[in-house]
């Protein structure tokens, strides 16, 4: 992901620093939002190749979020702690990669990087 700019939506301090920091390692650049307002205004103000939402911003739903990079047309993947059962139905068919997978995080944004110059 050398150069790729990556939105991460993550409300919990400590796991945003661990996927910055493994998202750093691979050459990306990470912009960080915890809350779902943050997010919006940055994706106002700013290009991103992709972006990393966690589904549930301390009670908030990150679907205005995800309804916003839809509308973009930037891909984006959930990473959530829980089962991803408040994912909206629209974005039903997104990625979902569970807390526990850093790799796994990283090898599904490589794929939706993949082909974006």
């Amino acid at each position: 992901m050398l150069g790729k700019t990556i939105l991460l939506v993550e409300d919990n301090f400590l796991i945003a620093d661990l996927v910055q920091e493994a998202l750093r390692e691979v050459g990306a650049r990470v912009c960080s939002a915890p809350s779902v307002e943050l997010a919006l205004q940055f994706l106002q103000s700013a290009f991103f190749d992709a972006a990393v939402l966690d589904v549930d911003l301390q009670g908030e739903s990150s679907m205005p979020v995800a309804d916003r990079l839809q509308a973009m047309a930037i891909p984006f993947v959930f990473f959530s702690g829980g089962d991803g059962s408040s994912v909206s139905e629209e974005h039903l068919l997104r990625p979902l990669v569970r807390k526990l997978g850093m790799t796994d995080l990283l090898v599904v944004l490589a794929e939706l990087c993949r082909g974006i110059s």
